[in-house]
């Protein structure tokens, strides 16, 4: 790709911004979970609070659509820099594409519409998506590394995951809060 348009830059720059705070919120609930922490009442509606984010987020990323400039915009403008890079890294596109098949079972039935034929069920368009916890992780790590490498192959301003919400930070404030009394 000889130039580049601010369509692409923007949404490199968009699909790392959500996925950035994708990570963030997934890393604040693990944390969250590994503390068990959601015992406080302030703690569980966090949690829930996160969880909705991290979806949401997730949702935006993975929507295959040619109306959106999610990912998939992104790898359709710049195929070959994505597949060279994802054969390096291992990344397999096709667990990609079922994440982004799963989140919008969910997306379009429950989450961002109440749909009136799930609306008596809600729970089974989430057994129906099948969103395993670890392989929506994986997809929205690997989704960072080639928005990032996209990001660094073009020399766009980077964004980084910010370093007070990495997992030990997190933990430190969770235990401080618990060991505090004031919860």
């Amino acid at each position: 790709m000889s130039h580049i348009s601010e369509r692409f830059i923007g949404a490199i720059a968009r699909n790392l911004a959500e996925l950035q705070r994708a990570i963030h919120n997934r890393d604040a609930m693990t944390v969250l979970e590994t503390e068990r922490a959601t015992g406080y009442a302030i703690f569980r509606v966090a949690y829930l609070a996160l969880y909705n984010d991290y979806m949401a987020h997730a949702m935006k990323v993975f929507e295959n659509s040619r109306r959106v400039a999610s990912i998939w915009y992104l790898y359709r403008t710049d195929q070959g820099v994505c597949d060279g890079f994802m054969r390096k890294a291992s990344i397999d596109i096709q667990a990609i594409k079922e994440m982004s098949a799963r989140l919008k079972t969910v997306r379009d039935s429950t989450h961002f519409h109440i749909d009136v034929e799930s609306v008596a069920d809600t729970k089974s368009v989430w057994r129906e998506a099948g969103i395993k916890g670890s392989a929506l992780s994986g997809a929205v790590d690997n989704a960072w590394c080639v928005v990032t490498h996209l990001q660094q192959h073009y020399g766009l301003p980077v964004v980084e995951l910010l370093p007070e919400f990495n997992k030990e930070h997190l933990r430190k404030q969770v235990r401080q809060f618990m060991l505090s009394g004031t919860a």
